[in-house]
């Protein structure tokens, strides 16, 4: 006799379901890392394409949903190779309300309670730090967001862009230096 959580396990691994099971939560996650509607998608549905392609390499040992994950975080770094290649492009709008938890405190972070006019400035101060990284050159966007947003160490980082480690720091320092310039200045307007 099956357990209910491996027929869920089973009942997802039908490509068929994949999408309606799947495809809100790999898009969640794939504009807080790319902060652009249209790459998200496209690397959503590049991620289902793929899944599909290797179904047969999935043994099953975990769940669906995570499988795809990873084959996602590879379509979001490949699809940051990419853009280091080509000129930014798209406007990023996000949705500030899923950075926080019930509590209103920031996913992942060491924050304090945030109140609603903290909230508010909060979310004031992310629409310029997005804004502000829409200006930063594709190779140094690539190399915060990872750090920042993936949480990739440096190591990881070099490996996945193909680069070395000082060009890792170097591309860190000016990243960081231009969006604390642009920050403060948007900021003060």
């Amino acid at each position: 006799m099956t357990s209910p959580s491996q027929q869920d396990r089973v009942a997802t691994q039908d490509p068929a379901e994949w999408v309606d099971a799947y495809a809100d939560r790999l898009y969640r996650y794939a504009m807080v890392r790319l902060g652009d509607p249209h790459a998200a998608e496209e690397v959503v549905q590049e991620t289902f394409l793929a899944a599909v392609e290797s179904q047969d390499q999935f043994r099953g040992d975990g769940p669906v949903a995570g499988w795809l994950m990873t084959i996602l975080r590879r379509k979001i770094i490949d699809w940051f190779r990419q853009r280091q290649r080509q000129p930014r492009q798209a406007d990023a709008s996000q949705d500030f309300d899923q950075w926080l938890d019930a509590a209103g405190q920031l996913r992942g972070g060491k924050w304090t309670q945030v109140d609603p006019a903290g909230k508010i400035e909060l979310r004031e101060l992310w629409q310029i730090v997005q804004q502000c990284l829409q200006r930063l050159p594709a190779t140094l966007a690539s190399v915060f967001v990872l750090h920042a947003l993936e949480h990739m160490d440096s190591q990881q980082i070099c490996k996945e862009l193909e680069i070395s480690p000082s060009n890792y720091w170097v591309r860190m320092h000016r990243a960081r230096l231009q969006l604390a310039q642009c920050v403060a200045e948007k900021w003060e307007e």
